[in-house]
């Protein structure tokens, strides 16, 4: 299989470039470009193959997008979708089995705020929606999603960005009854 590497920035200005990289050949091709620059974003791969990004940094510093965009690789098209309910950056995208894909915390530097919001995106029928806010905002955290038990898992984090307050918190999201409760603490 091939790789798709959505660009970040350059030290001067947010990219929008986008290449491909195939292992078997060792080799980079260009690909279309993001209808928006971004940085400081999730990329992940849905379960139909296509590739989704959202949120992040349209400059360096003060601007958070909404915005999510599909690739496809069959086509070597990006598509913007309906954008998130909320700006964020630095946050996880975690595919659930149903397909769907659950968007979790992260900063929205419009407004200094760190999130406790959650949603999520339905790529085949493009709509997002509003799910239970999170116990505490966290900023650059790590989340996982266990499918055994239908649960979003998310590990520590920042509560106040990069020279913030970092986090030892777990967090857990049950998606049949959208409620979050509090795991034990990691030791790091």
């Amino acid at each position: 299989g091939t790789g798709i590497v959505a660009d970040g920035h350059d030290g001067s200005s947010v990219l929008s470039s986008c290449e491909i990289y195939d292992p078997k050949t060792d080799t980079w091709i260009i690909t279309a470009s993001m209808s928006e620059p971004r940085y400081r974003f999730p990329i992940l791969t849905l379960s139909d193959g296509r590739v989704m990004v959202a949120g992040g940094l349209t400059d360096l510093a003060t601007s958070t997008t909404d915005g999510i965009e599909i690739y496809d690789p069959k086509t070597g098209v990006w598509t913007s979708m309906t954008p998130m309910t909320t700006p964020r950056e630095n946050f996880p995208l975690l595919l659930l089995k149903d397909g769907k894909v659950f968007i979790n915390g992260g900063a929205d530097a419009n407004t200094g705020a760190y999130l406790v919001s959650n949603e999520v995106f339905d790529p085949v029928a493009n709509t997002t929606q509003l799910l239970a806010p999170m116990i505490a905002s966290v900023f650059g955290q790590i989340g996982f999603y266990d499918s055994l038990d239908n649960h979003v898992i998310i590990q520590g984090g920042s509560s106040g960005g990069i020279s913030g307050v970092y986090l030892t918190t777990t967090q857990i999201y049950d998606v049949a009854t959208n409620t979050w409760s509090l795991g034990a603490n990691s030791f790091i």
